[in-house]
């Protein structure tokens, strides 16, 4: 089944109808749509005539307004979907497997594998000389002087202290 997409173009709004309302007037502007939607690769496909009802608001339904209904014409165009790459090819379009390509692709793997193995270690290297650098400088910070821990009492009576002390200079 093809894949396509579509557009649509109203042309009940676009067509221009000579004074006479001829058909050749008609044709033309028709022709004139079909001509300009089909640029791009769009090729048109059919013509699809909806009706549409448009009720009458609040207001107008009070002056006794009706609602109207408007036939309109809508040009369906349509595109072949790109199909560069198939998600599926059948068995028969694939190259067949034998010992020497299955093997080839498991060397040429192997090696990414061993490459990307190779990189870890590094970074996992790089993470513990990291490690031991941090922890070498928290052992330092944490052998200093040890930070005496106050009560409420104590840090108010020091807080005064220093208060009066700045009154006092």
């Amino acid at each position: 089944m093809e894949d396509y997409t579509y557009k649509c173009i109203p042309a009940s709004q676009n067509i221009n109808v000579g004074k006479k309302g001829n058909a050749n007037s008609t044709a033309q502007s028709y022709q004139a749509l079909i001509n300009s939607g089909s640029v791009g690769g769009w090729e048109f496909d059919r013509i699809i005539t909806t009706t549409t009802h448009i009720p009458v608001g609040c207001l107008a339904s009070l002056m006794g307004a009706k609602a109207q209904t408007i036939d309109q014409n809508i040009l369906v165009f349509k595109k072949r979907n790109s199909t560069d790459t198939p998600s599926y090819q059948p068995q028969s379009a694939q190259q067949p497997y034998n010992d020497a390509n299955l093997l080839s692709e498991m060397n040429i793997n192997k090696l990414e594998i061993i490459e990307q193995l190779k990189s870890i270690d590094q970074n996992l290297v790089s993470l513990k000389s990291a490690q031991q650098v941090v922890s070498s400088k928290s052992s330092v910070t944490s052998s200093t002087a040890p930070v005496k821990r106050m009560t409420m009492a104590e840090y108010q009576a020091k807080k005064a202290a220093e208060e009066s002390a700045k009154k006092s200079s």
